[in-house]
């Protein structure tokens, strides 16, 4: 019972997140955004991690860097921004943008100089949304199988377990009050 539950809320929520996902695909070719978490350290240099979306795809990166004028040490905090679409993508080391990966929104960057670090990968928005849609759509199919299935075989609400026969008024499978329809 709580492992069904607890797929439900996963479901939902992945169905929230595909939804928010295709909603940003949408204004991804007109608006970047970016979000993340920097942190200044003792040494002169900050740490982002970033989150954006933009051109059609999602950038995750990680970028280390020594700052030209030191924050504070132990400056942080979480950041949003909203841009305009930048015609080369949202990558900021633009890779090789004539790659077919490139170009379909798959890539990875890994770049270590002296004073930067920065390792990022990007992913088109249509495969985070079928990925994040797998959940609700077994979910969904489960949902149906089993009410389709109740019409001819009663089944326990909370595990699933088949109550043909069965005249105890509880499932013998979880436990779970059963009601008794007579007919």
């Amino acid at each position: 019972m709580i492992r069904r539950r607890l797929f439900r809320i996963v479901s939902v929520t992945s169905l929230v997140l595909c939804m928010a996902t295709i909603a940003l695909w949408v204004q991804s070719y007109r608006v970047d955004h970016w979000f993340g978490y920097a942190t200044a350290l003792h040494n002169g240099e900050w740490k982002r991690l970033r989150l954006a979306s933009g051109s059609g795809g999602i950038e995750f990166n990680f970028q280390r860097k020594q700052q030209r004028t030191p924050l504070p040490p132990g400056t942080a905090g979480f950041f949003f921004m909203s841009l305009p679409a930048s015609p080369s993508g949202i990558f900021s080391p633009t890779p090789d943008p004539e790659t077919f990966w490139y170009r379909h929104n798959f890539a990875f960057v890994n770049i270590h100089w002296s004073w930067w670090t920065y390792v990022g990968f990007l992913v088109p928005h249509w495969l985070v949304a079928v990925l994040l849609a797998v959940l609700p759509i077994i979910s969904l199919r489960r949902h149906w199988h089993m009410s389709a299935r109740g019409a001819a075989h009663p089944a326990c609400s909370d595990c699933g377990y088949n109550l043909t026969a069965n005249t105890s008024g509880v499932c013998p499978e979880c436990g779970a009050p059963i009601e008794l329809t007579t007919g």
